[in-house]
């Protein structure tokens, strides 16, 4: 099934999928979701492809391509989500604030299984921002492609304790620090088993410390 729009979406999520149930998708395409705006507020204006809050979803063998939104355009998980997404591939996406192709907020404890995240632009985070108490789980995925300021692939803040089982980051860009991730103070991810590759800045890691006083 095939869902795409050259509309504008305002608000929260473009409901090409806004979940908030126990709900099961398999084999969709979703593509070209425009969900911005000059609002730069995290809790509107993200998610314009998927958009999940409080949800226990499935969702399986996803290609989600080009969509812009200001935070996490592919895909934004809120509340205390507990959705899996598996065997999917996410292309090609633009956050225009935070994220470009996920934005993890709150206690969102959303799963990753097997997946592609390739080409997300966005000035934090190029492919993935998470803040709040965000435990997302990416096992066996890869982050490629990723082009930001600071965290190509990934940018975490708040007090985020994201995991990464069996994943790749790699070929990414950033303009000043983190060619594969930037972390901030307070936020303690789990690497288990993690490479990385071929970024255009000097490290895969950047981890920025508040001055404190």
């Amino acid at each position: 099934m095939y869902y795409s729009s050259s509309d504008r979406f305002p608000g929260i999520g473009s409901l090409a999928a806004r979940i908030g149930s126990p709900a099961t998708l398999k084999d969709l395409h979703i593509s070209r979701m425009d969900c911005s705006s000059p609002t730069i507020s995290p809790q509107i204006y993200n998610g314009a492809a998927i958009y999940l809050k409080d949800s226990t979803a499935l969702l399986q063998n996803l290609l989600v391509t080009d969509c812009i939104a200001n935070h996490g355009s592919g895909v934004a998980s809120w509340g205390v989500d507990k959705s899996i997404i598996e065997d999917s591939v996410f292309e090609r996406h633009e956050g225009t604030h935070w994220g470009g192709t996920m934005l993890m907020e709150e206690l969102a404890a959303t799963e990753f299984h097997r997946c592609r995240f390739s080409h997300g632009t966005c000035p934090y985070g190029g492919i993935l921002d998470d803040g709040g108490q965000a435990t997302p789980l990416y096992k066996n995925c890869i982050f490629e492609y990723g082009r930001s300021v600071h965290g190509a692939g990934y940018y975490g803040y708040g007090n985020t304790r994201s995991r990464f089982v069996n994943v790749v980051f790699r070929y990414g860009f950033a303009s000043s620090s983190g060619g594969g991730s930037y972390l901030t103070a307070h936020v303690i991810p789990e690497f288990t088993n993690v490479s990385g590759c071929c970024f255009r800045i000097s490290s895969l890691f950047h981890v920025h410390v508040h001055p404190q006083g």
